[in-house]
């Protein structure tokens, strides 16, 4: 499979994600542009038989598909892998940028998975208190760097 240029995802499309030579994993686009991210690796490209309704998630977050083409080697096809349909989680957190009140707030995404007009579950989190809250939920910024994203999956994959 050898690495594309620039990638257009439709939802439900599955991608094979280049971390380092001889470590690849997947990713499936879902809904408004929420990308998932599975414990899965491999040593090569190609991928035996799968169904990723059997495969763990390790998070959904938003992101540019033609921006994090660097890291796509290209599409899985259906008859290889067989898309996941995991319900996408509806909360994440979103960042307060208020001078004097930086932070993050519990937010339920839209019908649509949007995070404008969406409702607030719990404001201003704290540290302390609402740790396991933080742990357990991605922000709902845009994610672009390619590079970024590699390091975190690697990380990942290295470590745990």
């Amino acid at each position: 499979m050898n690495r594309i240029r620039k990638i257009s995802l439709k939802e439900g499309e599955v991608v094979c994600v280049k971390l380092v030579e001889a470590k690849y994993t997947l990713a499936q686009m879902r809904n408004n542009g929420i990308m998932q991210f599975f414990d899965i690796s491999n040593t090569n490209p190609s991928w035996p038989v799968l169904d990723l309704n059997r495969v763990s998630s390790l998070f959904y977050v938003f992101v540019s598909d033609q921006a994090l083409s660097p890291i796509f080697l290209g599409k899985v096809l259906s008859a290889v892998v067989t898309p996941s349909a995991e319900p996408v989680p509806k909360l994440m957190l979103s960042a307060i940028f208020n001078p004097g009140n930086l932070g993050a707030r519990l937010i339920e995404l839209t019908k649509k998975y949007s995070s404008l007009g969406g409702g607030v579950i719990k404001d201003r989190l704290d540290p302390q208190e609402d740790w396991d809250i933080i742990r357990g939920h991605e922000m709902c910024g845009l994610h672009t760097d390619p590079e970024k994203l590699r390091k975190r999956l690697l990380r990942y994959f290295e470590t745990a």
